[in-house]
């Protein structure tokens, strides 16, 4: 299973720019938004104390001529005073939420006027008093359970203390509502920025995002044909363009390369092709001496790669002594005609010289360069050398024989016997058989007779 890529460049840069811009772009607005609220309170300060100070200069203003014309003692006159500061007070209201209150010096409510109360209507409420007194200045705070802001004097020639207040939610309304409105446009703009980041970091890292996949469909399938796209004139557009011409050059040099690998391919199936050919002339040299040997060299090569496969051998194993098998008498060429194709029994002496073949094949194979020959010239020294020691031409024993060599002494006897020979009629196949086990041990591998015997239908195949 192939490890997931994870592209982290343009994660990377987003996780690194949106909130460092992020951060610029809230600081920014938060400052801006704390001076624009600090204007709009000076602003509303200044307009309620503007206020205070118009009533108060009002009533400075009519209480000295009272005082010019020594009536300020007179009850109609101060009444007067009283409903003239009253309709002037209600001038400056221009909201429901805004009151202006008269104390005297116990706290006692004398008089509220507001827009939300009929204008002819005389409040009573005397029997309201304040918790705490009220000191001149701006004030912050609660008046009968309202929170209120706003500026209070007081009026010395009637001990009055007199507030211009507004409903605080009221005097904080137009600074809540920038507060909204920069929170909408903070939203929108923090949109739009983390919008353009992204594009422009996509503008960024595309590129080099593109040539990263490029590389790992050429590293995951070994196709030199795939590149890189150009999309800018910039530095990842030249690394590209690089990277494009360095995989040219490499699919030119991997065909060169294929070229001449399928070249030596051809050259050597040609070799081998060959060398089996050498392998096939140099078995049918035995044929013009006995016409005979053919058959039974291509009957011991495919018992010998049946045998091979029972053994586990790989298929280059089998095949090396395929072909090697049909060579374990090639000494025999060596061998005088009159001693070779006799009929009837050989002399001591004219055995001995038969005996010689094994000794000439391998003389005339082992200095080969061929896997092959050099494997027939094996066969060839030791395809007559018996379990217990007694074979020739080496007197050589139980597993110091080579393997190759063991396999093809018992198909040899064993397709001997049931051929037909100028000395000998052809031996039933079950008598053969029979005689192949009996010397199991002696002159044949036991390991190797018990693979015979039990897949003994199987080579039985070979000899239909």
């Amino acid at each position: 299973m192939k490890k997931q890529r994870r592209e982290r460049l343009r994660p990377t840069l987003l996780m690194l720019i949106i909130p460092l811009v992020t951060s610029v772009l809230l600081v920014s607005a938060v400052l801006f938004s704390l001076e624009a609220q600090n204007k709009m309170i000076r602003n509303a300060n200044r307009y309620i104390t503007y206020k205070a100070e118009q009533l108060r200069d009002h009533m400075h203003s009519e209480w000295q001529i009272l005082e010019r014309l020594q009536l300020e003692k007179e009850l109609e006159y101060t009444t007067a005073f009283q409903k003239s500061m009253q309709t002037y007070a209600y001038s400056l209201l221009r909201s429901e939420t805004e009151d202006i209150l008269v104390f005297d010096t116990n706290g006692t409510l004398l008089y509220r006027f507001g827009l939300e109360l009929p204008s002819t209507e005389k409040l009573s409420y005397m029997s309201k008093r304040l918790t705490h007194p009220l000191t001149p200045g701006w004030y912050d705070g609660t008046l009968f359970q309202e929170s209120r802001i706003g500026v209070v004097f007081s009026f010395q020639p009637l001990d009055w203390i007199v507030t211009v207040t507004e409903k605080r939610s009221q005097f904080f309304l137009s600074t809540f509502r920038i507060i909204r409105t920069q929170g909408i446009i903070l939203l929108a703009s923090l949109s739009l920025i983390i919008l353009a980041v992204s594009l422009y970091v996509g503008y960024i890292t595309r590129p080099a995002e593109n040539l990263a996949k490029t590389i790992a469909l050429i590293s995951d399938t070994h196709n030199l044909s795939h590149r890189a796209k150009i999309e800018n004139d910039d530095e990842i557009g030249l690394i590209a363009e690089r990277f494009n011409n360095m995989i040219s050059a490499l699919q030119v040099s991997q065909e060169q390369i294929e070229r001449t690998r399928q070249a030596e391919i051809l050259s050597r199936n040609k070799a081998v092709q060959s060398e089996y050919e050498t392998l096939y002339l140099v078995g049918k040299l035995a044929d013009f001496r006995d016409a005979q040997t053919s058959e039974h060299q291509d009957r011991i090569s495919n018992l010998a790669r049946l045998f091979a496969s029972l053994l586990g051998m790989n298929t280059v194993e089998q095949e090396v002594l395929f072909n090697s098998a049909r060579l374990h008498d090639i000494g025999k060429v060596a061998i005088p005609d009159s001693i070779l194709l006799k009929p009837g029994k050989l002399t001591p002496e004219e055995f001995r010289i038969i005996e010689t073949h094994t000794t000439r094949g391998f003389e005339l194979l082992h200095n080969s360069h061929s896997e092959y020959l050099k494997a027939g010239a094996i066969i060839a020294n030791t395809h007559h050398e018996r379990w217990d020691g007694t074979g020739y031409p080496g007197k050589i024993a139980g597993e110091n024989i080579p393997l190759f060599g063991r396999i093809v002494s018992i198909l040899d006897v064993f397709d001997a016997l049931i051929s037909a020979r100028p000395y000998k009629e052809p031996w039933p196949v079950h008598k053969a058989r029979l005689y192949i086990i009996e010397h199991s041990g002696t002159q044949f591998d036991p390991a190797l007779i018990k693979i015979f015997d039990d897949n003994f239908a199987e080579f039985e195949k070979y000899l239909l």
